[in-house]
């Protein structure tokens, strides 16, 4: 099998899993969390620097998600890649006194960061990059938003701080899934008619956008 194919048929196991807990739990939040199950995959199949057993390594990237409700695909993608034990995932996962919470906790193995409340993540992830280049411990942040996430404004700071600081070592993951909790997001407040995002860093690495959007940072 090749490792496009690996790829697919991981993103597939953590989209089977993630509707398996939410199904068993009868939770919601679902369309986020499935959108997002490719980034995942992606991103846990070599992308980045991180195994179960460099979980505590201070070189490891770093993974933030932002999206902290949609932490079913999250926690499905840890387990399938052994960060966390796939079977009491699934019978513990929303359910009373277990630290498997609906939100994103820090408590479980391979979580870097609690989320929940929207707009923290990015700033949080550009605290962290800077946080390698002053103390020279080299290590990458990811972190994936979501494209109704963007309406709050902590996100834009952290874009003009992660560009004002040159931050060549964080990516940001936008996923446009067309969706937020009140409706469509091109009827509520619609971002992607500015298609291009201009700053005047030289090294930013930034936004990758998933699915059909494309919004690019590069030098003025």
């Amino acid at each position: 099998m090749s490792k496009i194919e690996e790829i697919k048929e991981f993103a597939k196991a953590i989209r089977r899993t993630a509707v398996q807990m939410a199904y068993n739990t009868r939770t919601s939040h679902t369309g986020g969390t499935l959108s997002q199950a490719d980034i995942l995959a992606v991103l846990y199949s070599g992308v980045m620097n991180i195994s179960p057993e460099t979980m505590e390594d201070p070189n490891r990237d770093r993974f933030i998600e932002s999206k902290g409700h949609n932490c079913a695909s999250y926690y499905a993608a840890l387990a399938l890649k052994g960060f966390m034990n796939y079977d009491e995932l699934i019978a513990n996962y929303c359910k009373d006194g277990s630290e498997y919470f609906e939100h994103v906790s820090h408590k479980l193995p391979g979580v870097e960061l609690s989320t929940g409340s929207l707009g923290h993540g990015f700033p949080v992830a550009a605290g962290l990059a800077l946080g390698s280049k002053r103390s020279g411990v080299p290590f990458n942040v990811y972190c994936i938003i979501g494209d109704g996430e963007i309406n709050e404004g902590s996100n834009w700071e952290a874009l003009m701080f992660a560009a004002h600081h040159k931050l060549d070592n964080l990516c940001i993951i936008l996923d446009k899934n067309g969706m937020q909790a009140m409706g469509d997001t091109k009827d509520i407040m619609c971002l992607f008619a500015i298609l291009t995002v201009t700053t005047s860093s030289n090294s930013l690495m930034l936004l990758k956008v998933s699915r059909t959007a494309r919004v690019s940072l590069h030098s003025s």
